[in-house]
């Protein structure tokens, strides 16, 4: 993470903390210097709460509390807090010094379980009662072979 890029965009949008936030919270309004809202996606309410002069603030319904506008963007759009920071430079036309967007992480795939797996370990209740196994398979006392191909 650079804390270059996140001081740079907290120092250009120090002034305009009420209107970022406001558009990143649609639908709450201004209490003194509180920005009030229903939650992190907007709307009426008082359960989520941000001061215009920090930047922090706490959604009190769900518990999530956060520092700074940056840490409120990667909240409300689901995304980590470089891209947040990217997000808020390109939004508000904040020059990085051509800082290189964040490198989009794989997403984990889910597997099947015995898929990954070589070997099927068996309770002892199976054990003896398992009958005939599939052509290919080996059996133990313990282990029985699964025919998966191995990864």
């Amino acid at each position: 993470m650079s804390t270059d890029l996140f001081q740079t965009v907290k120092a250009s949008l120090k002034g305009q903390y009420g209107g970022v936030i406001a558009a990143m919270l649609p639908g709450g309004k201004f209490q003194g210097n509180e920005y009030v809202c229903g939650s992190l996606a907007g709307g009426s309410g008082d359960s989520c709460k941000t001061n215009v002069k920090t930047g922090v603030g706490s959604d009190f319904a769900t518990g999530e509390k956060w520092g700074d506008v940056i840490a409120l963007t990667a909240l409300a759009m689901n995304c980590g807090q470089e891209e947040a920071a990217l997000f808020l430079a390109d939004e508000y036309h904040i020059d990085t010094d051509n800082q290189e967007p964040p490198a989009r992480r794989r997403s984990r795939t889910k597997r099947p379980l015995f898929r990954s797996c070589r070997y099927l370990i068996l309770p002892r209740s199976f054990r003896g009662s398992i009958g005939a196994f599939p052509a290919g398979a080996t059996a133990t006392p313990t282990v029985w072979n699964s025919v998966m191909p191995s990864a």
